[in-house]
This record gives structure tokens, sequence and C-alpha cells, in this order.
């Protein structure tokens, strides 16, 4: 009986050709769109770095305008201001810290046989490769001593060593950016993260940089971020004015190695907005920050703002 029916099948549908075609393109499509879909779904609901994501924090501080909250849902900024990722930094309060932002400078490569080339890097501390633990092929990151000294350091990825130096180990060698040598301490191994989970804001599809920088040079040096970066009152003219204001350019993470300094953390935060808001510097800032881990996503509210998890 089935091979009947299966015969009748396809003497149907040979009938009308065109109108087959058309359906059985119609089918493949819907296929093809729900795979995406749920492709993309596995991709962005799982967590990026689960040995550790518990322990890793976005930090998220509500500095924006008193007279209009940040957006419509009455959330905090999603980035952090200089003056705020000064203050956190120097407190040194978490286990690990790290702020960054990205940064685009012009690569002048030594090989005449290679092309100067715009590059896509990112300005951070030292903390950063032991909190994201990217894998290194040689060498490794900055020590604290390289932040303080305004290094003129530079780890490189694999795809933008093998560009520069054939892939071979490049560690201690110059390499020349915007006029000035950095040199390579490290160079990373294969690191594609499927998100990148450490910057949300610029892009949780868009693809890793190309090389590493330490925040306190790219500052010393002047470099205005490539990334996100929104206003909400003008701010004094020059470089020094623009790191006093409330811009918001930077992402804050912190490491945190237990409940307990978690919620120690937490309540170092409330301080400082409370602190902040006393001494008038920024009247808009509310009275309760929140950071946000990488997984379990949790939210709490204050007296005015619930704050967003990422």
């Amino acid at each position: 009986m089935f091979s009947y029916y299966f015969q009748l099948g396809l003497h149907s549908l040979k009938r009308n050709p065109i109108l087959t075609a058309l359906m059985v393109l119609g089918i493949a499509l819907g296929i093809a769109a729900s795979m995406t879909s749920l492709t993309l779904m596995h991709v962005m609901g799982s967590d990026p770095i689960p040995w550790k994501s518990d322990r890793l924090h976005y930090v998220q501080l509500d500095n924006w305008d008193p007279n209009q909250p940040y957006d419509q849902e009455g959330n905090p900024p999603d980035q952090v201001s200089y003056k705020d990722a000064q203050a956190l930094m120097e407190a040194g309060k978490a286990d690990r810290q790290a702020a960054m932002f990205k940064v685009a400078l012009p690569i002048q490569p030594e090989n005449p046989e290679v092309k100067p080339f715009q590059a896509l890097g990112r300005a951070t501390y030292g903390d950063f490769f032991a909190m994201f633990e990217p894998p290194f092929a040689f060498g490794s990151g900055w020590d604290h001593a390289q932040d303080a000294q305004h290094g003129r350091v530079v780890v490189l990825t694999k795809e933008t060593n093998e560009k520069l130096f054939g892939g071979q180990d490049s560690v201690g060698k110059r390499v020349r950016m915007n006029g000035i040598d950095y040199t390579v301490v490290g160079v990373l191994a294969e690191w594609k993260p499927r998100i990148k989970f450490y910057d949300l804001t610029n892009g949780a599809l868009a693809e890793a940089e190309e090389f590493f920088v330490p925040y306190t040079t790219m500052i010393e040096l002047k470099m205005q971020a490539s990334g996100n970066n929104s206003c909400w009152n003008n701010s004094a003219p020059g470089w020094e004015g623009y790191l006093a204001s409330e811009c918001i350019w930077q992402q804050f993470w912190v490491q945190l190695d237990s409940p307990a300094k978690v919620a120690d953390y937490k309540a170092f935060l409330d301080n400082y907005a409370n602190e902040q808001k006393s001494s008038g510097v920024s009247r808009g800032r509310s009275t309760t920050v929140y950071s946000t881990s990488i997984s379990g996503c949790r939210t709490r509210k204050s007296c005015r703002k619930t704050c967003r998890c990422r």
C-alpha cells in the first residue's frame, strides 16, 4: 500500500514540476531559517567560560542625567566613565580587575613586503589575561609593573603574528604602531570565542581584537576609544576635560572568588556611589550599583533603578 501511494505522489509531483520545485525550495528555506535560529540561540545562550563564569562580574554604575534615565526601561549605562574606572582600579577591592576599551592603531611592519594596515586592539590591564584565560602560544601577558610604568608592550593574536612575523616566536621583537615601538611580550594561540563575552557593548558576535596593549599607555598617549562613546553633558575642552567628564566609553570587569567577596564588593560599590552623590560630583548617580555575572543573571532593585543583567 505504501508503495502504491508513493508512486501516486511521484506522479502528481511530475505533473507540476515548477510548483513542486517552489514547494521544495520553500520547505528548504524554512528548515534553513529554523536551524539558523536554533544555532544562534544555542551560541548566545551557552556559557562562554563555564569553569569560572560565576566569578567574573561586569560592573555597571548609574552616572547618567538625573533628569532622564539612560534608556526607556530605566536601566543603568552599560559602560563606565574614565573617572569611575580609575576610582575602582585604584581601590583594588576585587581579586582581579580590568578596565578596558577598544582602540584602532596603524601598524607599520618592518617587512617591506607587508603593507601598513589599520588594526583594532584592546587597551586593558594585565589582569585581563588571567581573568579571561586566552591561550598563549608564546610568552605571556604583561604584569602589574608594566601597567604602573605605562609600558610599551603588546600581546599579538595568532593572525597578527603570522602577518608580521610569519607565525614564529616573536617575543622580544618590536612592532611599530602609530609611530611608536612596542615590545612583544606574548602571542596568543588560536582564540575565537563564540561570543566576545568580555565586550558585549561593541558587538557580541564581532571578531576578537588583533592586539592588546596596556590601558595606562593608551591613556598617556591620549588615544581615543574606537568603541561606543556616550555623553549626556558637555565636557570641558581638551583631553583632560574629556577624562574628567561623565562620558561613558569603558567596560569594567572584576573577578570575585567567593560569595563573601561578591557581597563585600557590592557594599563597596554602594558606598562609592553614595560618596559620589553626597559630594555632588555626579547628581545623577544612583544610590545603588550592581555587578552582574556572565551566567546566572540576577537583578536587584534600588530605591529608583533596576539594574540589568548582562
